[in-house]
């Protein structure tokens, strides 16, 4: 085997055993450390925050069949089912979760638009 072909990558011989956290938590616990896992907690807090905003400006607003209600519930139960399942697989840097939290900070830009739109006609 040839594992010195690329010798400025620091690559570990075969057979070093890698390490697992199982828990997303525990993952950004021991790589980020507790500041870490607060920004990484603050992450999902803000968007369950943001998305019950949403949900309630938009049932407020209009009946329950607008798509931005919907769409803020369906995200909500994602990032809900996130959490649960992460507490027993090591998918903290999953890149749908945070695609997940671009998609609710784009909805925020829908609903600030849509609430200029109000305040604009009347």
């Amino acid at each position: 085997m040839n594992i010195d072909k690329f010798d400025f990558i620091p690559t570990p011989p075969p057979g070093d055993k890698g390490w697992a956290a199982h828990s997303i938590y525990f993952e950004v616990l021991g790589d980020q450390g507790f500041p870490g896992l607060f920004l990484f907690l603050s992450i999902i807090f803000l968007s369950f925050k943001k998305l019950a905003s949403i949900e309630k400006f938009y049932f407020d607003l209009e009946s329950k069949n607008c798509w931005q209600y919907r769409l803020s519930k369906m995200i909500k139960i994602s990032i809900m089912a996130y959490c649960v399942a992460g507490a027993a697989v090591s998918l903290a840097y999953l890149e749908l979760f945070y695609a997940i939290v671009s998609i609710v900070v784009c909805l925020d830009m829908v609903m600030k638009d849509d609430i200029n739109k109000i305040n604009t006609v009347d």
